[in-house]
């Protein structure tokens, strides 16, 4: 490694650690995991959990209420093309309302998103896009009922520099509680800043927090291979 990278990499884990400081929690799922998007047909298969906060505003009473969500979920994602690529959350979260005591249980959550390549520059800086959706349900004992419904499209700029590719761009995400509860969200930009750090060729560690709209941190592992260990590749069929 020359010395002008080694010189870069304290500074840059820095950066990441300084912005992920006040980032404990977190709910709104994560822009990286990882952060660079997959080749053509290449599939990548990441376990990650979420723990975090967010003010939501009581439609109703028009009050603040601190909403807490936890989350752990299975991503699958694929490579349409080099700089495009798909993917879906399948997992389970719970959701805590502090001041109204809703406390709900484990319920199933889903998600689907793009992620894509808008700019590489001859530096290596590369300039990212990513859209997502996701949903899930919470039941409290008392048989009180929340749907979760999330919004987020996030502009991020990396660069690799040797086994590990920081990030940081910024956010917006927005999302509702309905039913039994119903809430929107207080501020809706924030700052995302993450991290890859590559144990293999195949094999990434990712850490991402936020701050400003919710203050949030997720950790990854993420597996990517050229086709499914059950399925042939292209040149078997």
């Amino acid at each position: 490694m020359n010395t002008r990278i080694m010189r870069k990499i304290p500074a840059v884990v820095l950066l990441t650690a300084l912005l992920l400081a006040g980032a404990y929690r977190a709910d709104a799922a994560p822009v990286g995991f990882p952060i660079v998007p997959l080749r053509t047909g290449q599939y990548s298969a990441t376990l990650e959990g979420r723990w975090g906060e967010r003010d939501l505003i009581d439609k109703n009473t028009n009050f603040q209420e601190r909403t807490e969500v936890a989350a752990v979920e299975g991503k699958f994602g694929y490579g349409f093309t080099d700089r495009i690529g798909g993917y879906i959350h399948l997992g389970g979260s719970e959701l805590t309302v502090d001041r109204l005591s809703f406390d709900g249980d484990w319920g199933l959550s889903v998600g689907l998103g793009l992620k894509g390549v808008l700019l590489t520059t001859p530096g290596g800086w590369r300039f990212c896009a990513d859209g997502q959706y996701r949903f899930f349900e919470s039941e409290d004992t008392g048989n009180h009922r929340a749907d979760w419904d999330e919004f987020q499209v996030a502009a991020t700029v990396s660069q690799d520099i040797e086994f590990i590719t920081p990030y940081i761009g910024a956010v917006w995400s927005y999302n509702t509680i309905e039913q039994e509860l119903s809430f929107k969200p207080d501020d809706q930009f924030g700052l995302v800043a993450g991290l890859d750090y590559r144990l293999m060729p195949n094999l990434t560690l990712a850490l991402e927090g936020r701050l400003v709209h919710e203050t949030s941190v997720s950790l990854g592992l993420t597996y990517t291979f050229d086709h499914w260990p059950w399925w042939p590749s292209p040149d078997e069929f």
